[in-house]
């Protein structure tokens, strides 16, 4: 049997008499797996107390299961129990230590045959009074068990005296409950009564008006509640909307400088095209102005020609008169406005562009097609 096991039985009377709410103790072994269902109604079917805590002592040491006895008795409130196991458990230990002090001294002087007696009586006196101060402090514990005792003794008279009070107020209770029923059949009663009832009616009735107010009321507020859910859903879509703008115009934008860009080239591109076009239009201008030139050295070349023939005649001292024959100045007026028109038209065409600035507006002639290639 280990000291634990000797602990519970040497203080099975104590623990016997001592313990309170079985049902605790039973309950909290039964969680701990010590206990079984069978067992508690087994303990149960014995009427007297004492008989059941010893069946549960009984199953403890066979278990072996100290611990868990403790723990149980801490939580049903048997607090006072673990203090005097505790306390037993302690003495126990310092008897067996001092008996063995006692006897490790007593082997020390057979063994030390040299000592003198002085130093053996020093020896026991101090054994001596180790033993009174163990015994005194025992003492001491006793007296404190006593008091705990004591202690809850009254405790236990003072919650039967309790429980007589509470069945006093009863009886109490149930005499007054049959006052008032018969005050209750009294005429003077039942006016009272009837005018408490109608003015429970009243009250009930501007509690049923109330009630159909405030019913109005979260009408109102349930339906105040789903227009805004309404707005939002219309603000979320607006919300939606509006980013959806916004990524347009962001795209927008972006079209709009890629747009700007290409306008810029095409300006540079149209600049450089009109630079190009005016270089042209002066070459241009210097070639048909060459080719004026060259048309207007024709006619006199043609004259010469036609003196030529006539020199010799001159040289031969002929005495005819000779006569320059010069188209332009035989021709009629009209005929002369007709070969400049056709002189103007074989060097300028209709279609020509005169204003370099107004280049692009009409339809380019065939001579500065020929010139551009």
């Amino acid at each position: 049997m280990s000291d634990d096991d000797k602990v519970l039985t040497r203080n099975l009377s104590f623990i016997k008499d001592n313990i309170t709410d079985m049902d605790g103790v039973m309950d909290k072994l039964i969680e701990d797996d010590i206990l079984r269902l069978e067992d508690r109604s087994r303990i149960l079917s014995n009427r007297n107390p004492r008989l059941q805590i010893h069946a549960i002592l009984e199953i403890v040491v066979k278990k072996g299961a100290y611990d868990n006895f403790i723990r149980a008795l801490e939580t049903s409130g048997n607090s006072h129990i673990i203090e005097r196991l505790e306390n037993i458990d302690y003495n126990c230990e310092k008897t067996d230590l001092s008996k063995e002090d006692i006897q490790e001294e007593i082997d020390q002087s057979d063994g030390c045959e040299d000592n003198s007696n002085h130093t053996k009586i020093e020896q026991s006196d101090k054994l001596q009074k180790q033993l009174k101060n163990m015994q005194s402090e025992n003492e001491h514990l006793r007296v404190q068990q006593k008091s705990v005792r004591m202690e809850l003794e009254s405790k236990q008279k003072k919650m039967q005296e309790l429980n007589k009070e509470v069945n006093v107020f009863k009886a109490q209770n149930k005499q007054l409950n049959e006052r008032l029923k018969l005050l209750c059949n009294s005429d003077k009663l039942k006016d009272r009564l009837s005018n408490i009832e109608l003015k429970v009616r009243e009250k009930d009735t501007e509690h049923g008006l109330l009630e159909t107010e405030i019913q109005e009321k979260e009408d109102e507020v349930q339906q105040l509640q789903d227009d805004c859910n309404q707005l939002r859903l219309e603000l979320a879509e607006k919300t939606d909307q509006l980013v959806a703008l916004s990524d347009q115009m962001k795209a927008l934008r972006e079209d709009l400088g890629v747009a700007r860009k290409e306008r810029y080239e095409l300006k540079v591109k149209l600049d450089e095209m009109n630079v190009n076009l005016d270089d042209k239009w002066k070459l241009m201008m210097n070639v048909l102005e060459n080719k004026l030139n060259q048309s207007r050295r024709i006619p006199t070349r043609l004259s010469s020609e036609q003196k030529e023939p006539i020199l010799p005649t001159i040289r031969s001292n002929q005495t005819t008169p000779l006569k320059f024959v010069d188209n332009r100045y035989s021709l009629t007026p009209k005929d002369k406005i007709k070969l400049r028109t056709q002189q103007a038209q074989t060097v300028a065409p209709k279609n020509a562009v005169r204003d370099k600035k107004t280049a692009f507006c009409g339809t380019k002639p065939r001579s500065f097609n020929k010139f551009l290639k």
